[in-house]
């Protein structure tokens, strides 16, 4: 089946064939090539071949490149090493089956917490010393005031 997909992929690779068009575009590539399987299939069994034979490269590009810089932002963080588990995870298993409406909510609500880990860690700019009067006070916010 991924070998056929990749036949695929090659006349489209650009823009690919659409969104949720693998079913139609399957059963005329295999009418083409005149082979026949004993099952029919609504998608490529494979995260990645899903999202290249359905938008194209550019998008699988930008798909992986997007993930990868959330993972590696959250990585950073002592928090975000088991939220990068999960995701990896769920990657790994999408190279051998396909998305599902109970999972993939989950994976993009994990990827979602660890963007928020990733974003909320990087370092703060430094501050800005005051002058202290003797009584304590604050001399630049006294000067703004007035």
């Amino acid at each position: 089946m991924w070998r056929h997909t990749l036949h695929i992929v090659k006349e489209n690779l650009l823009f690919g064939t659409g969104p949720d068009t693998f079913l139609s575009v399957f059963r005329k590539h295999l009418a083409s090539e005149g082979a026949t399987l004993q099952q029919t299939f609504d998608n490529p069994h494979n995260l990645l071949l899903a999202v290249l034979v359905q938008n194209g490269l550019p998008a699988l590009v930008l798909y992986i490149a997007g993930i990868a810089w959330v993972l590696a932002r959250a990585a950073r963080t002592e928090d975000g090493l088991p939220l990068c588990a999960a995701a990896l995870c769920y990657l790994v298993q999408g190279m051998f089956t396909f998305s599902i409406v109970i999972v993939t909510p989950m994976f993009w609500a994990v990827l979602g917490m660890a963007a928020a880990l990733g974003r909320g860690r990087e370092k703060a700019p430094a501050r800005k010393t005051t002058d202290r009067k003797e009584d304590g006070s604050d001399a630049d916010a006294l000067s703004e005031q007035l």
